[in-house]
């Protein structure tokens, strides 16, 4: 019975993996040599680029909100009058069609007449047909004001759930990329 409990568990975690979703991308980088410890305060560039490119205003204070948070727990207080760093976002989304994939696992245990046992696990992997489903990219800069030189970069590039509200969206997304931050949380 010990290797029945075994492959009923090997046959779980691939059922799990087939249903794993797909995570965000995040990539980031920071300019080499600068000493993030030195900053003290920080705005927005104003227009960001995502009202220059018409993101919705309700869009745009979601992701201020959630950068002020993100900036603040990093120690940084603040300011509209000449921040040490100008912190600049952008959105992008659009419709992209997908294919599905789809795992598929039997198991199958039996005795036989001669007291004998026998198990066996079948795996099949595919596609379920195609889909559309909608990405975003979320880009966030902070340059140093007195250099006029970004320092730091993050996007954070993946599915947006068709159910779920923007702010939710927005506020992971933003905690995704400052998790790269070059400062952590306090």
């Amino acid at each position: 019975m010990t290797r029945f409990k075994a492959m009923l568990l090997i046959g779980c975690a691939l059922v799990l993996a087939g249903c794993a979703s797909n995570s965000n991308r995040v990539r980031s980088d920071a300019a080499p040599g600068v000493d993030f410890t030195q900053f003290r305060t920080w705005g927005f560039l104003s227009p960001t680029t995502a009202e220059q490119r018409g993101v919705t205003q309700l869009t745009v204070q979601h992701i201020q909100t959630s950068v002020r948070r993100e900036m603040e727990r990093r120690g940084l207080t603040y300011t509209a009058n000449n921040p040490d760093l100008l912190v600049n976002f952008n959105v992008t989304t659009r419709n992209v069609t997908t294919s599905a994939p789809q795992a598929n696992v039997g198991m199958s245990y039996g005795r036989g007449s001669w007291g004998g046992s026998s198990m066996g696990i079948g795996v099949s992997t595919g596609t379920s047909g195609t889909r559309q489903v909608r990405e975003g990219t979320l880009q966030v800069d902070v340059v140093d004001r007195a250099q006029n030189q970004m320092i730091w970069t993050a996007s954070v590039e993946g599915q947006i759930p068709p159910n779920q509200a923007t702010a939710t969206v927005v506020d992971s997304a933003v905690s995704q990329a400052f998790s790269r931050f070059p400062v952590q949380p306090r």
